[in-house]
């Protein structure tokens, strides 16, 4: 079977699991400044934990160890992994500058009043004190930190991917559960969206994946899976549980929004 059927039959495996991302009651939750806000203090957490699936990408597929030495992967590969992590870790800001998308996205969340003090608390304790690979607490720590429970699975979802998880599956995540999702969801977000920074971090966000980094995701998945005899099955494994990751942290915000008084949105 070739790449274009393989890919035909995964897309129809996934449809009902994107289906159930793009069509999620949370889009309609986000009424007020508040449900916004709640929104934000769970999705921050997907923000940060994107960069530790792309740092590990970039670690598989490039080198960043010293002495360097050339890895075996079509340059045009490597150059899209680097590229996205310098866009990343270093993009223009909307009001002139440099920023991290996650610095653009902190400081979204203070311009509407969301609490950034959770994933800055644990941001702050992985830089004082890291560690090489996923720690084993991981989950506690987060929850330590004050991030939602609904936040906490989704992020443990992620690492154990980054920590056990082979490069084809962590490139499925990155590919089908990240930057093939991101652009029709962050669009249903700018419909109904407060907030100069937050609306110019999901547009520049559209715009790079939809373009760029969703077909050349695609491109990566298929170099890697055409090594591996199995890989099909591993890639529907891995996108399967990447997209019902991202399903559970939107019925977490759903509930979230839920349990908060009218009253208290203001």
């Amino acid at each position: 079977m070739g790449n274009d059927e393989c890919w035909q039959r995964l897309q129809r495996t996934l449809e009902p699991l994107e289906q159930a991302v793009h069509s999620h009651d949370v889009y309609r939750s986000l009424s007020d400044r508040r449900s916004l806000r709640i929104f934000m203090q769970h999705h921050v957490w997907a923000v940060w934990d994107f960069m530790s699936l792309l740092t590990r990408l970039q670690r598989d597929l490039t080198c960043i160890e010293v002495p360097w030495v050339p890895r075996p992967v079509d340059p045009t590969v490597q150059r899209f992994v680097n590229e996205i992590k310098l866009g990343e870790e270093s993009d223009s800001h909307p009001d002139g500058g440099w920023t991290s998308h996650f610095d653009l996205y902190l400081a979204a969340m203070e311009e509407v009043g969301a609490d950034t003090a959770p994933v800055r608390s644990a941001v702050a304790r992985f830089a004082a004190a890291p560690a090489r690979g996923v720690p084993a607490a991981l989950g506690d720590l987060l929850g330590h930190c004050g991030a939602p429970p609904g936040a906490v699975a989704f992020c443990r979802s992620t690492f154990r991917l980054v920590a056990e998880g082979s490069t084809l599956e962590v490139a499925t995540a990155f590919a089908l559960g990240r930057e093939q999702l991101i652009p029709e969801m962050f669009e249903h977000l700018v419909d109904g969206t407060e907030g100069h920074l937050l609306l110019e971090y999901l547009r520049r966000h559209v715009e790079l994946d939809e373009a760029e980094h969703g077909p050349m995701a695609r491109r990566l998945v298929e170099q890697l899976v055409a090594r591996d005899p199995g890989g099909w099955a591993a890639v529907e494994r891995a996108a399967t549980t990447a997209i019902g990751a991202r399903v559970r942290l939107w019925d977490a915000v759903v509930a979230a929004i839920a349990a908060t008084p009218v009253a208290l949105r203001a």
